[in-house]
């Protein structure tokens, strides 16, 4: 099924797992690739705009975060979203309340620039009217 609007999204984990121990991110991509999800190790922070893999790098809010590229496709965003989570947990990765998900939706594209704001503010009405 195709998506409205081109869709992305970013996982942020922590250093250190559950036990204390460090969560080494490096070897996430390559567990990856063995469930048929590209993906490459960054070390460092780099934009990840127009990548067609899943990047690993290192994140200043929490310790890691793990990118996805733009999606077009819903079955693939989610086949990939949940292989990527599943593999992310098997690894030892570990969150708290400083760790986030970001979602990015390519709206200019869908909507037109003079009306992507005006989209964000609807949006951000929205979710905060609709919070638990």
């Amino acid at each position: 099924m195709k998506l409205l609007v081109k869709t992305g999204i970013e996982l942020e984990c922590l250093k250190t797992q559950a036990d204390g121990s460090e969560f080494d991110a490096s070897l996430l991509p390559s567990a990856l690739i063995g469930h048929g999800v590209r993906a490459k190790w960054a070390g460092g922070w780099r934009r990840s705009i127009g990548n067609d893999y899943w990047d690993v790098k290192t994140d200043s809010s929490c310790g890691y975060e793990v990118a996805s590229p733009p999606f077009s496709n819903a079955d693939a965003f989610t086949k990939q979203l949940k292989s990527v989570c599943e593999k992310m947990v098997s690894s030892g990765a570990n969150v708290d309340n400083r760790c986030g998900v970001h979602v990015h939706l390519g709206l200019a594209n869908a909507v037109g620039e003079d009306r992507t704001a005006s989209v964000v503010y609807k949006l951000a009405k929205f979710c905060a009217r609709n919070q638990d």
